[in-house]
């Protein structure tokens, strides 16, 4: 095998750590071809020999600081999508609690009148039982759209807090 094959195959068998890997090739063929074969099969420098150390550890520094800094963008990227994550959490949770609580504020008052008895006549009595129905399928609905929610966007709220958009409305782009 020669050093062309190594590449590629590092390139494509070894998995994310050979996506990552730095590969500076060294050899002796210095036209123009031999470079463009290199960097085809994955390298990421090429040095003709003879190599002098001087020049070996010039391009290893390059190579450490590009390492650097892939690690530092991809450390970034990491903290960028989980705080990402996170602020579509709380919009979500500012979501469900907007669209949810008064539909639950309601069914439990009308269960607590229920429950104690505290309903004038049976016209009030099936009015609390309505409002509950009503309320749970409210509740129902935000659940469903939810569970449909494929491309949510994010809208504001009061104090300039932001929410998924439950509503099912799309605004004209």
């Amino acid at each position: 095998m020669d050093g062309l094959e190594l590449t590629r195959r590092i390139r494509t068998e070894a998995g994310e750590a050979g996506r990552v890997a730095f590969i500076l090739f060294v050899t002796v063929h210095s036209d123009a071809d031999g470079l463009t074969r290199a960097l085809a099969a994955g390298a990421d420098d090429f040095l003709t020999k003879p190599v002098t150390e001087e020049i070996l550890r010039a391009r290893l520094a390059v190579v450490r600081r590009r390492i650097e800094q892939e690690g530092a963008r991809r450390s970034v990227e990491s903290a960028l999508a989980r705080a990402q994550w996170l602020a579509g959490i709380g919009e979500a949770m500012l979501a469900i609690q907007h669209e949810v609580n008064n539909p639950l504020a309601a069914l439990l008052g009308n269960a607590a009148l229920l429950e104690q008895g505290l309903y004038a006549n049976e016209e009030e009595r099936e009015q609390c039982l309505r409002v509950i129905v009503e309320q749970s399928k409210r509740i129902a609905a935000v659940v469903k759209r939810l569970s449909a929610l494929r491309d949510p966007r994010s809208v504001e709220y009061a104090g300039g807090a932001r929410m998924i958009d439950l509503s099912g409305k799309r605004e004209e782009q």
